[in-house]
């Protein structure tokens, strides 16, 4: 008996290193396919089946698989599960190696064993503050008598959309409220009145900065 590997198209690396004896009827195939890259810092999904090749007059050969995964090398990321599915969630990127178990049911259920090596790739370009930030010179003051202030919060790297929600605001109703832009570049919360705010910026894996800017006032000068 052979393993053979079928390689999902975004795998860059996908190795087989350890081949069972061969048992009559207990031909199967490993497949490791990933479903979807790593585009947070630690989403990627693996899907990982074990089953029979040769099934005769629809009888499964293999039964209760189990299956492993842990990275390489050793004290990352690792977690055991079973065959309900076999698909692993919240893979962050790196290598793996993966191991099956299973039970022949041809051969009075022995067990046989497969393991495969993998890498998942990794998308995220990581939420950089150097390139999330509020210059404090390009705040825009607001009138003391009226709303007229300006926050730009400058927004880059990360996964897009960006979100800017208000935490903290000298005026309640704008708490709570939610700015949103697609794109990298400056994101503008305007007609805001003066003082102190704090802001939650995050991307769309949810990583998260705070910041806490001052609107200066403008006191109008009267002859």
């Amino acid at each position: 008996m052979k393993l053979m590997i079928k390689l999902g198209l975004l795998f860059v690396c996908l190795t087989v290193f350890y081949e069972t004896a061969g048992q009559t009827g207990c031909d199967f195939t490993v497949t490791v396919t990933e479903v979807a890259v790593s585009d947070c810092e630690s989403n990627g999904v693996i899907k990982v089946t074990l089953t029979g090749a040769n099934v005769a007059n629809g009888v499964i050969q293999l039964s209760d698989a189990e299956y492993s995964i842990e990275s390489v090398p050793a004290g990352g990321y690792s977690t055991v599960f079973d065959n309900n599915g076999g698909i692993i969630q919240g893979v962050p990127p790196g290598n793996y190696i993966i191991r099956a178990r299973a039970f022949c049911t041809q051969t009075n259920n022995r067990e046989i064993h497969a393991s495969a090596l993998i890498t998942m790739i990794g998308t995220y370009p990581k939420f950089d503050q150097n390139q999330i930030m509020i210059v404090t010179g390009d705040i825009k003051k607001s009138l003391e008598c009226s709303s007229t202030g300006t926050i730009p919060v400058k927004l880059g790297s990360g996964k897009t959309p960006y979100y800017v929600r208000i935490v903290e605001a000298p005026d309640s109703t704008l708490i709570d409220s939610v700015f949103t832009r697609a794109t990298a570049g400056v994101l503008e919360i305007t007609d805001i009145p003066w003082g102190d705010y704090k802001l939650e910026v995050y991307d769309a894996c949810g990583y998260t900065i705070y910041f806490t800017p001052t609107v200066g006032k403008v006191v109008p000068e009267y002859e």
